[in-house]
């Protein structure tokens, strides 16, 4: 209930350009990151997205959102996503490389997948859209 309000929250801030959230280690879930992340990309000026999801139970569902909000932030430079030690397998994170196509933009991206089971279908995926 928590994060789903801080996503609330942020919706009305659509003149952001730069947003960092660390949620690392929190009791987040999906359906709470999903609200952040919906909330945060309502800002469509957006030009600097740091999130921390880091040891949380967030999951491949967390990953296809954030991918499907990146494509609506035209502007976006850099995308910094800490994803290590989450549920995140490659049935997100392909989902999530899909986001990056056409962010024309972007100049810098950090992505942490340590100890996630992300493998090699999704690396290839992120080469092809980031390479």
């Amino acid at each position: 209930a928590g994060a789903v309000a801080i996503g609330d929250g942020l919706r009305p801030l659509t003149l952001l350009k730069t947003a960092t959230l660390g949620l690392q280690g929190t009791k987040i879930d999906d359906r709470g990151a999903i609200s952040i992340i919906e909330g945060v990309c309502n800002a469509k000026q957006l030009e600097s997205l740091v999130l921390g999801l880091g040891d949380t139970i967030v999951s491949d569902d967390t990953a296809a959102a954030f991918g499907n909000e990146c494509r609506t932030l035209p502007h976006i430079r850099k995308i910094s996503l800490v994803l290590q030690s989450t549920h995140v397998c490659d049935v997100g994170a392909v989902p999530l490389s899909e986001g990056f196509r056409g962010l024309q933009h972007l100049e810098d991206v950090t992505l942490d997948f340590g100890s996630a089971a992300v493998g090699d279908t999704a690396a290839v995926a992120l080469a092809q859209r980031l390479g």
